[in-house]
Formats: C-alpha cells, structure tokens, sequence
C-alpha cells in the first residue's frame, strides 16, 4: 500500500479512474502532483468509470455522476418534511418522484446502525 517516501514519510499508493478532460488533465500529466500519494491514473469513458466503480469498486478513487443513481431514503413517507422534499424536488427540480427510488428507514432503537430498511417505490 505505501510506496516511495516524501518529506520523511511514505506515500499511499492510489489509483484514480477518470475521463480525460481539461479539469484533470495537469493531474493525469505529473504537472501538478499529489503530495503524500503515488497516483496511477486509469483513463476510461465515464459510463465505463460509473458502471465499474458502483459494481466492483475497482480503484480507490473515481469520478462519479450521483444524477444518474437517484436513491433517496425517508425516515418515513408522510412526515411533513419528506412531503415538503418530495414536492421541491418535483416542482423545483423537475424530478418526477416515479424516477426515485425511496428507501424508508424507520429507526428500531437511538442506534442508527440497526435502523430496519424497506424499499418503496411512490410516484
């Protein structure tokens, strides 16, 4: 995991998948390094990135577009505040609520981590 040594410590082996574009392009050449890390860049198409990253987890780092993977969880349906976000996203945004994927979580106890799920679909 660690590999050559910068300032008296050893850098973290990383390995970013990107699209070549402007924006990372000084990154992907050397010209603007990464300190503390010994990047290797994997270049790809971002349908590619998005698919094998969100399936895989190929490499440590990636692109990723959240619009195309619309999962949104409510502590429940008909709470006032999960009312009032379902109307902004579909008045405001023009998100047509039958193109989300709701998850309710209803909490059993104070500990988050043993919240129950149960996946809605809600239009």
């Amino acid at each position: 995991m660690f590999s050559s040594v910068t300032s008296g410590r050893r850098n973290v082996r990383l390995t970013l998948a990107i699209n070549d574009s402007d924006q990372v392009r000084d990154v992907l050449s050397g010209a603007v390094p990464v300190d503390g890390v010994d990047l290797t860049t994997l270049l790809f198409e971002a349908e590619e990135i998005f698919f094998r990253f969100s399936r895989h987890r190929e490499w440590e780092i990636s692109e990723l577009s959240l619009a195309k993977y619309r999962r949104i969880g409510v502590p429940e349906w008909s709470v006032t505040a999960t009312v009032c976000a379902r109307a902004q996203l579909q008045h405001e945004y023009g998100v047509s609520l039958g193109d989300v994927r709701w998850v309710q979580v209803a909490p059993t106890s104070r500990d988050a981590s043993r919240a129950s799920t149960s996946t809605r679909r809600r239009g």
